[in-house]
């Protein structure tokens, strides 16, 4: 799991959820932030990343061919550029990838970082000032060359997974801002031949996704989950809700409308006038005087 800057947003969910779904995940930080000995560099990540993957990759219960790198804002960018790695065959090798509200490129693409959030940043980070934040954040290389990039003409013959998933209301990046610099090159010829690409935009997410937590959690799990060759668990309630909301029919409002005038009907028999309650006290009498007689006045056969 990568977090982005300065990582207020670490989707502890998804990594829950995740490890619930069997998987191994390792939640961590990087130089200078939460916590983390050392100082904040944008530069240094990738170095960050590599000994994270190391250690991991060294315990005894974790199986170094399976790995998927989740990644957030900042974060998804170093997933998407190990993801352009791994289908080069160069660094760690992966089995897939999730991007999450990624930063794809920065000030060539009219999306500097602010000096307002530099500002901010820098004081929840460690030894990093607000101008050497902005002046690293302009130096990272776009996603589009990343993937475009040809000079390894050695590929994988398997494509690379990617799951990105972005906000329509995201206050950093754009629905524009992925259009032209993510989804673009990801339908290039020579990039769709290495990657099997998934972008899923969810209208009304901001960077976090805060609207759409349940969605982003089931849509990791059931990405990871394909990528590692499991069966996906079958979601009962869904498939019910689904059958259920066929046309139209049985969807929450006409559904609630239906059970309120058949219970009336079956409970009160129409008895919301007065008339009708007069009525239907009348034949529960008359049933109630039967039922009297028949107890007082047995007949044989």
């Amino acid at each position: 799991m990568l977090h982005g800057i300065p990582g207020t947003e670490q989707n502890f969910d998804v990594a829950y959820a995740l490890r619930d779904a069997g998987f191994n995940c390792l939640l961590w930080h990087y130089r200078g932030c939460w916590g983390s000995e050392g100082s904040y560099s944008i530069n240094g990540l990738p170095d960050d990343i590599d000994a994270a993957f190391r250690w991991f990759r060294s315990q005894a219960h974790v199986d170094e061919e399976r790995l998927i790198v989740v990644g957030h804002s900042l974060g998804g960018y170093h997933a998407l550029r190990l993801a352009s790695e791994s289908a080069h065959e160069v660094g760690v090798k992966l089995l897939g990838a999730v991007a999450l509200c990624p930063l794809v490129a920065t000030d060539l693409a009219g999306v500097p970082l602010d000096a307002g959030l530099a500002k901010d940043f820098a004081k929840m980070l460690t030894d990093v000032t607000p101008e050497l934040l902005q002046t690293q954040w302009s130096g990272l290389v776009p996603v589009r060359q990343m993937l475009t990039d040809d000079n390894n003409k050695v590929h994988s013959e398997r494509k690379m997974p990617l799951l990105i998933m972005t906000g329509d209301e995201d206050p950093l990046f754009s629905p524009a801002y992925y259009t032209n610099h993510l989804d673009a090159p990801l339908k290039e010829a020579r990039v769709c031949a290495k990657f099997d690409s998934t972008w899923v935009r969810l209208p009304y997410g901001d960077h976090a996704l805060c609207r759409y937590r349940r969605t982003v959690v089931k849509r990791v799990v059931k990405f990871a989950l394909k990528c590692a060759g499991q069966d996906v668990p079958i979601d009962v309630f869904r498939i019910g809700r689904e059958l259920l909301s066929w046309q139209g029919l049985f969807d929450t409002v006409p559904m609630a409308l239906i059970t309120v005038i058949v219970a009336g009907f079956v409970g009160g028999r129409f008895c919301a006038t007065p008339e009708g309650q007069q009525a239907y006290l009348e034949q529960k009498q008359e049933m109630d005087r039967n039922r009297m007689d028949a107890t007082r006045s047995p007949k044989f056969i």
